[in-house]
């Protein structure tokens, strides 16, 4: 396995240990974590809980566009040198 599909493995662990802070804010929020609404309470976090849930969004919403960058890439043939040095860049 390449450098960076090694990287895109990083990523996505990387990002389900983002949501970790997440569950602990909801879980010590006033009205506990709800399993059937876990969305709605996430909007209603507030100090270090909404920065936790914004920063796991961000790092969600930027999984995808970098796993297909790294497949493309690997697929078009690129400089696997440069494509790792980006890959290893883009996880740090």
């Amino acid at each position: 396995m390449t450098t960076p599909f090694w990287c895109v493995l990083v990523a996505f662990v990387l990002m389900w240990l983002a949501r970790v802070p997440v569950i602990v804010a909801l879980a010590r929020s006033k009205t506990g974590y709800d399993n059937k609404h876990p969305h709605r309470r996430m909007r209603k976090l507030d100090g270090w809980g909404g920065r936790a849930v914004s920063a796991q969004q961000g790092v969600m919403e930027g999984f995808a566009p970098f796993a297909a960058a790294v497949i493309v890439a690997h697929l078009c043939g690129a400089d696997a040198r440069r494509a790792g040095v980006l890959a290893i860049a883009f996880v740090v």
